[in-house]
């Protein structure tokens, strides 16, 4: 082939339309130093929109003022009432986050360009009912949009079922937006982005241990956990089926899986999927080798070796959590107050349009609200901690 004759860059315009994924024109070099043109999977742009949805968390407000390095990472998400279309907000991170690292204040940017912080206490979280390293805080709406943030919903959580029909595989590329505890931002929250693969699959009968829980039912992930990642939302984008039909249409006929109305649409037609929450790293223990007149001799002591995994909670123990008896009983006496108040309001979502670009920013900008500290008036503060350790 004649290679003027053939411009890769048009090439990678062409077949972006007829792919899954987009790719991009680059140069390979072989054994003998030759360069090759092929054309290569990009990798997903991460949309500067998620950032707003992480937030950080101390142990104290004086801590979290002073950026001091404890505490971990965490992200906001909503529940959609099926009966009045009311979004309830939660806040979500991991348990050994507030029960071990007792770090329940939450750090949050401003319009100002500066931070606040929401002042929970431990007892404003619940755990997951049989020990999976999640924790949840219901977030009072107080309507000041003096807090920028974005609350995922909870449609974007990868099931059971997201992962038989719409093909989430060995290899999918992954992502979580974090607190870098070195470099996190003193003025303001500046979330970091840490990338990987998935390497193996959660299995309710080959649990993964963590360093500061139980044993879990989790994704093994090629993507390395420090300090201050734990709670860390972890994202996998699908690409939408842009060549010939729209993606509702594509996942409900060709996989038989409905889309909800308001599964987001992202930059360059990517649909962001929650895949879970990062636990942390994946311990090895070593042994601590004494070498003494140049013998090697095992002394009775282990050393913490990273094995360059992290540990992901599935995003289905989130909803695990959401769905706790409290939690529901909560939801379901202020949807009875605001058909008091208010009257149903009721939302067709057949009526709603498809999302552009334009439109999933809009939506994102108006889901910006004023959050604050919950008085949850059915919550037990005692059923926050009388869970077993591990079940």
């Amino acid at each position: 082939m004649n290679r003027q004759q053939y411009n890769f860059r048009e090439q990678a315009t062409a077949v972006n339309g007829e792919l899954p994924y987009s790719v991009e024109p680059a140069v390979v070099y072989t054994g003998t130093g030759g360069q090759v043109a092929v054309l290569r999977k990009k990798m997903p742009i991460i949309a500067e929109t998620l950032k707003a949805a992480v937030f950080y968390l101390y142990p104290t407000e004086d801590a979290a003022r002073n950026s001091e390095r404890s505490g971990g990472t965490g992200f906001f998400v909503f529940v959609t009432s099926p009966t009045t279309g009311k979004k309830y907000y939660y806040a979500v991170t991991n348990r050994h986050v507030i029960e071990k690292g007792l770090s329940p204040v939450i750090r949050v940017n401003t319009f100002d360009g500066k931070f606040d912080t929401i002042n929970l206490t431990i007892y404003d979280w619940q755990y997951h009912p049989n020990g999976a390293d999640v924790a949840v805080a219901f977030i009072e709406d107080d309507g000041d949009n003096q807090h920028i943030y974005v609350a995922m919903p909870t449609t974007w959580f990868v099931t059971q079922e997201v992962i038989q029909t719409a093909g989430i595989y060995l290899g999918n590329d992954v992502y979580m937006l974090g607190r870098f505890i070195h470099h996190a931002g003193r003025t303001f929250n500046m979330p970091s982005a840490r990338s990987g693969i998935i390497s193996a699959m959660p299995h309710p009968s080959e649990l993964i241990p963590i360093k500061d829980g139980c044993p879990q039912e989790a994704y093994l992930v090629e993507m390395r956990s420090l300090s201050g990642y734990s709670g860390s939302p972890t994202f996998h984008n699908l690409k939408a089926a842009e060549f010939i039909i729209p993606f509702k249409f594509f996942m409900e006929t060709i996989y038989n899986i409905e889309v909800p109305e308001d599964t987001r649409l992202r930059d360059e037609g990517d649909y962001v999927w929650v895949l879970g929450i990062d636990a942390g790293n994946f311990p090895i223990y070593e042994d601590v080798i004494e070498i003494a007149n140049g013998n090697e001799n095992k002394t009775p002591y282990k050393a913490i070796n990273h094995s360059g995994f992290s540990v992901v909670i599935p995003a289905w123990k989130i909803q695990e959590t959401l769905d706790r008896e409290n939690f529901v009983t909560e939801r379901e006496k202020k949807d009875k107050q605001s058909e008091h108040m208010e009257g149903v309001a009721r939302t067709d979502s057949s009526d709603a349009p498809a999302f552009t670009r334009h439109s999933f920013e809009e939506a994102l900008k108006q889901s910006s609200q004023r959050i604050a500290s919950s008085e949850t008036e059915t919550t037990e503060t005692s059923d926050t901690h009388r869970d077993d350790d591990c079940i």
